[in-house]
This record gives structure tokens, C-alpha cells and sequence, in this order.
């Protein structure tokens, strides 16, 4: 949960993510002094009496309201931009498809399994891994895999 006091102390530019401070909390919360800093995963997060926010959490918080148990997905897949553009609500399993190994050109749910020659296809349905098969391409494969995925999530 968030404590909203810490809308008192700092400010959001929608256009360029960033998160300022607006009034002296400490030594290095100075007023117009960037709010935040980047951690090891690469999210920018804000520490705001002994807690740590990250600043998507924030920026979603302020534009479009409280985030209840979803999870805000950072479109271009820069962890640090926190522009309101750039964030989205998924669930869980868009927001693991938009990880960098798959903007990277590796599809999801497609698998090349070499002593088989072929591309294996599984999808998680409530936690249990389910097979969808083997495939000669892996475009065949991950078409199988989206046309599962968009049914589960009711997408037609």
C-alpha cells in the first residue's frame, strides 16, 4: 500500500517520467532535486519514510489510480522509463512475454528441442505447464502458443 504523503514531497512529469521533490525530507531530498534512484533490477525506485516505491507504482498511482494486486508493464521494455505512455496494466503472463528475451527476436512459448529437430510448444494454465506440441518452424510454434495465450486471456 502506498502512503500518500509522499505525494506532498514529490512532483511527476507525465512527459518525461521523472519524479522530482518538492519539499526537504533529508540531506539529499532537496527541492527540485531528482527523486529516486535506479536499482540492480534497473526500476527506478523512491525510498519514502524507510520504504522503497517503485516509481511506476507511483506514476500509475497518480495518472489512473491504485494498482490492486495487477501488474504495470513498461511497454518499450526500459525499466527506468516511467513515462505514463509507456506503462500498461497486464497480467502476469503478458507481462513475462515482454521480457528482452523476447523483444529480442526469441518467441514465446516456442522451445527448439534438437534431439527432436523440432519447436516445442507449452503454455502455464493456473501454474501446470501444458504441452501444445511440436512444430518444424518456430513461428508455427508461438502462433500456436499466442492463439492458447489470447484464449485464455479472453482475447479474440
Amino acid at each position: 500500500m502506498i502512503n500518500k504523503l509522499i505525494y506532498d514531497y514529490i512532483e511527476y512529469d507525465k512527459k518525461t517520467g521523472v519524479f522530482k521533490w518538492t519539499k526537504q525530507l533529508g540531506r539529499k531530498t532537496l527541492p527540485g532535486k531528482i527523486a529516486g534512484c535506479i536499482n540492480d533490477q534497473g526500476y527506478v525506485v523512491i525510498r519514502f519514510d524507510g520504504v522503497r516505491y517503485p516509481a511506476h507504482w507511483l506514476a500509475w498511482d497518480i495518472c489512473v489510480g491504485i494498482r490492486n494486486k495487477i501488474e504495470i508493464d513498461h511497454i518499450n521494455g526500459i525499466r527506468s522509463d516511467n513515462r505514463i505512455e509507456n506503462l500498461r496494466i497486464v497480467s502476469h503472463r503478458a507481462n513475462m512475454i515482454n521480457q528482452k528475451c523476447h523483444r529480442n527476436g526469441k518467441l514465446p512459448g516456442a522451445f527448439y528441442v534438437e534431439r527432436k529437430n523440432k519447436w516445442r510448444v507449452r503454455i502455464r494454465i493456473n501454474g501446470v505447464a501444458t504441452s501444445l506440441g511440436y512444430f518444424y518452424s518456430e513461428s508455427d510454434a508461438h502462433e500456436a502458443y499466442m492463439k492458447k495465450y489470447n484464449e485464455i486471456e479472453g482475447i479474440v
